[in-house]
């Protein structure tokens, strides 16, 4: 901030006037030295008032840095305030922290999930998915099948079993012509899924109208388990279905 300016202009055209309309002839040449040097001694003084009184060359008090600065120039990422209302709980810690937000060293790994139950049988069947686009789709399919069977003859529905039976033999057919028009390359399965689905196709045929699910149907959902985890055919054991389901053949 800068002190005033004595308005020099005013004070000569004052005293000119003073001269002409009065009679008391001032000098005009010592009354601007004397002012020249009154405004000499008195500028530094009035300077240092408006400034604040601070000695020259002192330098000013340097700004409190921010926190949130402090954080970023450590190379941590900064803490935000979260107002909170009156009654309001405080977050829980996050993972690896202790109750007052610092970085604790984990001590276990979380707990994993036990894996799902998989289908009876199902593990008698170590799984294989073939290479072949028409074998692991097919696989898929007759996986999903075989759990969705497998539900409705426990739960001793006979009208999802036959619709289900239904679905097993249509799958059946489309993979046996797709496996027809199309060529596989040697070792991809294809001949041992192609009997595996003839062999299914038999089965369905004979286990449909079978009231309730017994025996047949559990021959199918283990055919379709196999062929669904392995893509070939393998011999069905007991089962827990209603009516038994052990192959004697």
């Amino acid at each position: 901030m800068k002190g005033k300016q004595v308005p020099w202009a005013g004070i000569i055209f004052a005293i000119i006037l003073l001269n002409i309309f009065t009679d008391l002839d001032l000098p005009v040449i010592p009354i601007i030295i004397g002012a020249v040097i009154f405004s000499m001694v008195t500028g530094p003084r009035r300077a240092r008032q408006v400034g604040g009184g601070r000695p020259q060359g002192q330098q000013p008090p340097a700004p409190q840095q921010d926190p949130a600065a402090r954080a970023e120039d450590d190379g941590r990422l900064p803490r935000i305030d979260v107002p909170r209302f009156p009654g309001e709980s405080s977050p829980p810690p996050l993972p690896g922290q202790g109750p007052s937000g610092a970085d604790q060293p984990t001590s276990e790994p979380p707990p994993t999930r036990p894996a799902a139950s998989p289908t009876p049988g199902a593990a008698a069947y170590p799984s294989s998915t073939s290479t072949d686009p028409v074998v692991s789709l097919g696989q898929l399919h007759l996986g999903r099948l075989a759990r969705e069977l497998d539900a409705a003859a426990r739960t001793g529905s006979d009208a999802d079993t036959q619709r289900l039976l239904g679905e097993i033999e249509e799958m059946t057919r489309r993979s046996l012509m797709m496996l027809d028009g199309a060529s596989g390359v040697p070792g991809s399965g294809r001949k041992e899924f192609e009997a595996g689905l003839r062999r299914l196709e038999r089965e369905v045929s004979a286990a449909r109208g079978e009231q309730p699910p017994g025996g047949k149907v559990a021959r199918v959902v283990q055919t379709c388990s196999a062929l669904g985890q392995t893509g070939r055919y393998a011999r069905a054991h007991r089962l827990g279905l209603p009516g038994g389901g052990e192959d004697r053949r």
